[in-house]
């Protein structure tokens, strides 16, 4: 009998399974391999958001009783929740008597018109050191002019080189230099490192700005060398001093890079939160006012104490301000 063959049975459902569970897999294997894959660590920058569509997946397929892509919703909710935890660190219960001091980190962002609210911003929080990212030229010149009276230590005409980073402090500076520099076509990015002599205690403070690792792997992997440079620089200067690291690190607090420059300079991250709130903001239609990354951040060497940082206001900036109280514990 010559008659055609039965067709297969042939389920839509079964490839849309499929499909999910692929969809839930693929980022989460992308985020155990961000260390060394760059599409992986991009993925990093938007952890919380892939955490939650991980839940909503997961929920929808236990109600629909799917259990394939509900257990690839699962695993990628587990790894999610296993980069967080890798990375909360809680702040001290108390701080001792000591040297009580504010830090404040700010990228400018390079085509901000107001330098009078960034002046007014400082005045009212009075940050005993600021690093700000991002300034050039007559954007900073009014800047530092204007706080020059609060501000008489800056890093303005010190540096060997033009850079945009500037240091604010209202304490000598006894020494500055660049402890790293990374080039990415024709734009530098320079860590700068100062000496700040804060009541008699000198202070190692690096300011950073490091490549975005969103334009290409090349950018990415100048960054990562950035990160550990400054790892390999504080370590060697905490066995002698208190370090502090600010700034920039176009890295969120989730990814593995931050994670191994903690480690490196035996420093700790001041976020102390479970989830940190973005301080770099994408401004898009359709996207939810605080979409973005925890990639400014105050790191500190042992010994320092700390409560978690604040963010600041809007300022004509991408970024917000990140702003921590420091204390160093009293000499015994």
């Amino acid at each position: 009998m010559n008659g055609a063959r039965p067709a297969p049975d042939f389920h839509v459902s079964s490839i849309l399974k499929a499909l999910l569970a692929l969809a839930a897999l693929a980022p989460a294997a992308a985020l155990v391999a961000a260390e060394w894959f760059w599409l992986g660590d991009l993925l990093v920058f938007f952890l919380p958001w892939l955490a939650f569509g991980a839940y909503a997946l997961f929920a929808a397929m236990l109600v629909l009783g799917w259990r394939l892509p509900a257990g690839a919703a699962a695993i990628l909710l587990i790894v999610c929740a296993g980069l967080v935890a890798s990375s909360w660190r809680t702040p001290p219960a108390t701080a001792p008597e000591g040297r009580a001091f504010r830090v404040t980190t700010f990228n400018t962002f390079i085509g901000n018109a107001h330098p009078d609210d960034i002046g007014t911003f400082l005045r009212a929080e009075m940050p005993d050191i600021v690093a700000l990212q991002e300034t050039f030229g007559p954007f900073k010149e009014a800047v530092v002019a204007s706080l020059r009276d609060i501000y008489p230590y800056t890093s303005a005409g010190t540096a060997v080189e033009e850079s945009d980073i500037e240091i604010l402090s209202r304490y000598p500076i006894s020494e500055i230099s660049f402890a790293a520099t990374e080039r990415v076509g024709r734009i530098a990015y320079r860590v700068m490192r100062a000496v700040i002599d804060l009541d008699g205690t000198p202070v190692a403070f690096y300011a950073v700005h490091a490549p975005t690792p969103r334009f290409g792997e090349a950018d990415w992997r100048a960054r990562n060398r950035i990160l550990a440079d400054v790892g390999i620089a504080a370590a060697r200067d905490a066995l002698v001093m208190p370090v502090i690291v600010a700034g920039d690190f176009n890295t969120p607090s989730w990814s593995p890079h931050l994670r191994r420059l903690l480690d490196a300079g035996g420093l700790t991250d001041t976020s102390g939160r479970l989830l940190p709130g973005a301080t770099r903001l994408v401004d898009r239609e359709g996207l939810p006012v605080s979409f973005g990354a925890p990639v400014d951040h105050i790191l500190v060497s042992a010994g320092i104490f700390w409560s978690p940082v604040r963010l600041g206001p809007a300022l004509g900036s991408d970024h917000l301000p990140v702003t921590a109280d420091l204390v160093l514990p009293a000499r015994p």
